[in-house]
């Protein structure tokens, strides 16, 4: 009986260590996959094939990269096409994952300048506009890192505080753990807001070269104004084939939701 348990044991063990192996050739095989596609697409791009360069990013993207380079990638791609909101809509992607990004920030900025719409954003108040600037210098990857690094030197500082006996030692371990322990939970915090942030999809961009908006989700209800491709927009509720925006500025109302796409 024990022998026969061995047996199954030991089988299971080879069933396992294969299915990891095969897991592992998969995971390479794909990185390698979308490696020689990005490649092909940075060529493509080189060349001015641009129609061509961003069918092979998009190819990426479909098959579940979504990467900053990538998306930096269609944004440039799609600002050489001419396509102003498209260009704008890939930038604010890769922005979304690495915010502090110069060149992500400078292209979108150099895009922008050729919306039609100005629009000036209402005023935020003081702390949360420097909670977002804080927030905003690293991405939830790189919030992350911190928080991992923070909560393995609070552990081994417990740890240490346990095995030493030095009153004097222990005093000044206990102080670090109290520091240690508040700077952990705040990174927490903020690596949970960049992780929601990143993961919201309630922004947008508009498509097409003019939009009216009206005040209800009717065509013939009052038109309040009109936006135009490129604009940025944050999706309020959804009614059908109706959507309900608002702007920086402060102006809400309702669009048909085919003309933009969400970022």
């Amino acid at each position: 009986m024990i022998v026969k348990m061995k047996r199954k044991l030991s089988f299971l063990r080879y069933i396992l260590l294969f299915a990891l192996l095969l897991f592992c050739s998969s995971v390479s095989y794909a990185q390698e996959e979308v490696k020689e596609l990005f490649d092909k697409a940075n060529s493509l791009y080189m060349n001015e094939n641009y129609t061509e360069a961003a069918q092979v990013y998009l190819s990426i993207v479909e098959k579940g990269y979504e990467n900053d380079a990538v998306y930096y990638n269609l944004g440039n791609t799609y600002y050489k096409l001419g396509n102003t909101g498209k260009a704008v809509l890939y930038y604010e992607k890769a922005k979304k994952i690495n915010p502090r990004d110069d060149d992500i920030n400078t292209n979108l900025k150099m895009t922008s300048l050729s919306i039609a719409d100005r629009i000036t954003p209402l005023p935020e108040l003081f702390y949360v506009k420097y909670f977002n600037l804080f927030a905003s210098m690293l991405g939830p990857f790189g919030w992350m890192k911190i928080f991992l690094v923070l909560l393995c030197v609070l552990c081994l500082t417990i740890s240490a505080l346990i095995l030493i006996k030095n009153e004097r030692a222990k005093y000044f371990l206990k102080k670090s753990v109290f520091i240690l322990a508040a700077v952990t939970i705040i990174i927490l915090g903020v690596t949970i807001y960049t992780s929601y942030e990143i993961s919201k999809h309630d922004s947008a961009v508009i498509m097409s070269e003019k939009v009216d908006v009206y005040a209800s989700p009717a065509e013939d209800s009052t038109e309040l104004f009109a936006i135009h491709e490129g604009t940025k927009v944050t999706i309020k509720r959804v009614q059908g084939m109706w959507i309900e925006i608002s702007l920086a500025d402060g102006k809400v109302g309702w669009i048909i939701k085919e003309h933009v796409e969400v970022i």
